[in-house]
C-alpha cells in the first residue's frame, strides 16, 4: 500500500528537460503522465474515467502482471491465471486512482533526472528528489513496444512493485489457495468503493 502511496509522488512530478533524443522521448511519456494524474480532468469526478483510461495506457500491465505472478502462475490452470489477471488488473487500476487523489497536492523537489541504463527497446529512468524532507529515489522500468513507452515497473528507495505483490501473492496462495488470493483480491477492489 506504501509502495504505492509512493509511486505517485513519481506521477507528480515538475516538468524537466534533457538533450538526448531517446531521453526526450521518455521524459515526454514521463511529463504525459505526469500531466494526466495531476490534471484537472483527473482530480473532476465527471472526467477521471477519460483520464484513468489514459492513465491504463501508460503501463505495459501485461508484463507487470506476469512478473507479479510469476512464481504461482505455473501453479494455476489456464482459467485460474485468466480469472486472477482480470481482478488484478481492477484492483491494480483501483488502487491507482485512489493513491493519485491521495497525492494530488505532493510534489518531488529538487529532481534530478537521469537514464540509467538503455538495452535495444528498454530503459531504466532514474529520477531523484525529495519529498517532505526525505530523499527519494525512484525506478521507472520502461520497454518501448512500437512506438510508445509501457511502464513494466516501479521501484520506489529500492522497493519494487512487483516484488511487492509477488511477496503477497506466493504467502497468501501458499496459504489459502487460489480461492483465498481470488477472495482477498475481490475483498479489496469492494474496499476502494468505500
Amino acid at each position: 500500500m506504501l509502495l504505492f502511496l509512493r509511486f505517485f509522488i513519481v506521477l507528480l512530478l515538475p516538468f524537466f528537460s534533457f538533450t538526448s533524443a531517446f531521453a526526450e522521448d521518455e521524459v515526454a511519456f514521463i511529463r504525459k503522465a505526469y500531466q494526466t494524474l495531476s490534471g484537472i480532468e483527473f482530480v473532476q469526478p465527471d472526467t477521471r474515467a477519460q483520464a484513468m483510461a489514459e492513465i491504463r495506457g501508460f503501463f505495459d500491465f501485461e508484463s507487470f502482471c506476469h512478473l507479479a505472478i510469476q512464481d504461482i502462475e505455473p501453479k494455476m490452470i489456464p482459467e485460474e491465471v485468466k480469472k486472477f489477471r482480470d481482478l488484478f488488473d481492477r484492483v491494480f487500476f483501483k488502487n491507482i486512482e485512489k493513491k493519485g487523489l491521495k497525492m494530488a497536492d505532493k510534489r518531488i523537489q529538487n529532481i534530478q533526472y537521469s537514464v540509467e541504463s538503455r538495452q535495444n527497446q528498454v530503459s531504466v529512468a532514474l529520477i531523484q528528489g525529495r519529498v517532505d524532507q526525505k530523499n527519494v529515489t525512484i525506478k521507472f522500468h520502461l520497454k518501448k513496444n512500437n512506438s510508445s513507452w509501457g511502464i513494466v515497473d516501479i521501484y520506489v528507495n529500492s522497493a519494487g512493485a512487483s516484488r511487492n505483490y509477488r511477496g503477497q501473492f506466493n504467502r497468501i496462495y501458499r496459504v489459502e489457495g487460489f480461492e483465498g488470493l481470488m477472495t482477498r483480491m475481490e475483498k479489496k477492489l469492494t474496499a476502494f468503493s468505500k
